[in-house]
């Protein structure tokens, strides 16, 4: 698994930039808080720099990795277009973008953990039960953020140019009800 996940280079921890100090500064009080940690990478290219049936085999080892992580008790938590990249060294997908996964032995702070990239969210989570913390995320919830992802790619790239796809376009935007109508509702 590990030519499917990033290649480290050196990373660290930026001192006095926690959110925690920044909310201190501005009495803000917040359960947990993030800390600035900076992370150099071998560079990768975007997954639709593949097409065809290099593209399908990298994005079919992404979601291999994903699973094999999630066994092994790693929440990815953000499965997207641009967390999925294509090593050309290896020929091979990798899952990228840790900055919002979960150690499932770890405790979480009860409403923090809503994260997500909506174009590409399970339509069960686009729903304010979801956003309030109501509704967990579950293993199913990312597995179909990768469906929703191919379905993106192949409705709206061709030779790695992104086309025009008003039925797939209409999933980029920030509110979460009105994607889930929309993704709902296309018809490619």
């Amino acid at each position: 698994m590990l030519k499917h996940l990033p290649t480290l280079l050196f990373y660290g921890d930026v001192p006095g930039c926690t959110t925690q100090r920044i909310r201190s500064m501005v009495k803000r009080k917040w359960k947990g808080h993030r800390t600035l940690r900076v992370i150099g990478m071998k560079k990768l290219q975007k997954i639709t720099s593949v097409q065809g049936t290099a593209f399908i085999k990298a994005w079919l080892e992404t979601v291999i990795c994903h699973a094999f992580l999630w066994k092994n008790h790693v929440e990815h938590g953000d499965p997207s277009l641009s967390n999925l990249m294509y090593d050309p060294d290896t020929q091979s997908g990798v899952l990228s973008d840790f900055d919002l996964s979960i150690l499932q032995w770890e405790p979480r702070v009860v409403g923090t953990e809503r994260t997500g990239t909506v174009p590409f969210m399970a339509i069960e989570l686009l729903t304010k039960d979801y956003w309030e913390g109501k509704i967990p995320r579950y293993y199913h919830h990312e597995l179909e953020s990768f469906i929703w992802i191919l379905v993106y790619v192949s409705l709206l790239y061709n030779d790695e140019i992104r086309q025009s796809n008003s039925g797939v376009n209409t999933w980029r935007t920030a509110d979460y009800i009105a994607c889930a109508r929309n993704k709902l509702h296309f018809i490619p």
